[in-house]
């Protein structure tokens, strides 16, 4: 799951990243944690929320009915991913220039030019059960080419990339929960990185209560 909420602090964004990421808990419970995390933060009053996420569609769905307002933006990382499977599909049409090819189409990527990589990968006269792989493979890029506009949304600041928001997820529950030796229940687990979140975001004293002394001898 890569679907990710910024324009926070470093240390929330990669909270509520973390949060996003327990799709265990199921989809319904996920899209409340998203709704209160953001109602806590004002995601309301940000001038440009951004939604980053894989191209699933349940993530756009997620996002359009709760964040209505955010630009939309497919992970840059997970597209070239797209594309580099996209070229090993072609790869025996290609012959000697595969490296060629894939290079364009990666610049075209990254200027979000998708109108120029798609026939750039339809011009290959394919049939049968090929063909029907690099439609289904450009479907992808399609699909989700207003969200592709990676130059665009760079020019306007934008994150195009969920890598810092990933980092943080390694860095805030991974050090915590797989240092050596470690076993760990569900319920354990959800109770540690509940407090681990806590204090990265610096929200510790919203769940700390100081024992009371006053009544000691």
């Amino acid at each position: 799951m890569a679907a990710s909420l910024a324009g926070g602090a470093g240390a929330e964004a990669a909270e509520l990243a973390i949060r996003a990421g327990l799709t265990r808990l199921g989809r319904g419970v996920l899209e409340d944690l998203l709704a209160a995390d953001a109602g806590y933060r004002g995601a309301a009053h940000v001038r440009q929320p951004v939604i980053l996420g894989d191209g699933a569609h349940w993530i756009w769905n997620l996002a359009t009915t709760h964040f209505p307002a955010a630009t939309q933006i497919v992970d840059l990382y997970h597209a070239r991913e797209h594309l580099h499977d996209l070229g090993k599909l072609l790869a025996f049409m290609l012959s000697g220039h595969h490296e060629d090819w894939l290079a364009e189409r990666s610049d075209e990527l990254d200027a979000g030019d998708i109108p120029a990589l798609l026939p750039a990968a339809r011009q290959f006269p394919l049939t049968g059960i090929k063909a029907e792989q690099r439609d289904t493979a450009l479907g992808y890029f399609e699909n989700n080419a207003p969200r592709m506009r990676y130059q665009h949304f760079r020019s306007l600041g934008m994150f195009v990339g969920s890598g810092a928001v990933e980092a943080g997820c390694k860095a805030v529950p991974g050090q915590r929960l797989k240092l050596s030796g470690m076993h760990w229940t569900c319920n354990g687990a959800t109770g540690i990185l509940t407090l681990r979140c806590q204090q990265a975001s610096g929200r510790w004293e919203e769940i700390w209560q100081p024992p009371n002394r006053s009544g000691a001898a």
